[in-house]
């Protein structure tokens, strides 16, 4: 399988594309900002960053981008490149082009200044619905990821910032 990687300088290079979702969707405060810059020898690279509030029962920001129909197809696992400021995040995976319902979530957590990379296996992303673990659910398959999403939704007060540099059909082997 060839990859073609999904990085600041190709397919969503447009920061435009990602859409930003925040608690404020049902009253909370938390505030996200998505842009590209300078990554410190990585060229630029987006940054998803902002502030935490847990106020009005708030504590979820996010951005998520459509991806191409069987973009993701026939892959068994998904690589990202993230730099992060040692906060718990998570990567969402979606079928379809709908912004509620089911998502298929994995928890990756950061190093504060430091490059990692992750290779996340399609099947073992968990389903949920708004925070809860669904039970019964079937797994998401490749060919259905439609979208994709970075979420905090640490309960932690606070600036955030990540950075990444790919989203990747791969398998476990792929050196990002």
């Amino acid at each position: 399988m060839v990859s073609v990687p999904v990085s600041a300088n190709d397919l969503n290079s447009d920061v435009q594309r990602w859409m930003i979702v925040n608690d404020t969707v049902m009253g909370g405060r938390s505030q996200a900002n998505l842009s590209l810059v300078e990554g410190e020898g990585e060229g630029e690279v987006f940054r998803f960053d902002g502030l935490l509030s847990l106020e009005n029962n708030g504590g979820f920001a996010s951005i998520r981008a459509v991806f191409p129909r069987k973009y993701f197809a026939n892959s068994e696992h998904i690589c990202i490149r993230v730099r992060g400021d040692g906060r718990k995040y998570q990567l969402r995976l979606r079928g379809g082009r709908q912004l509620d319902g089911i998502a298929f979530a994995q928890t990756f957590n950061t190093e504060p200044g430091k490059w990692l990379n992750y290779s996340f296996k399609v099947s073992e992303f968990v389903p949920t619905f708004r925070g809860r673990t669904l039970r019964n659910v079937r797994d998401i398959t490749s060919e259905e990821i439609r979208q994709v999403t970075f979420m905090i939704a640490d309960k932690s007060e606070g600036e955030f910032q990540l950075d990444f540099t790919s989203i990747n059909p791969c398998n476990p082997n792929t050196t990002i």
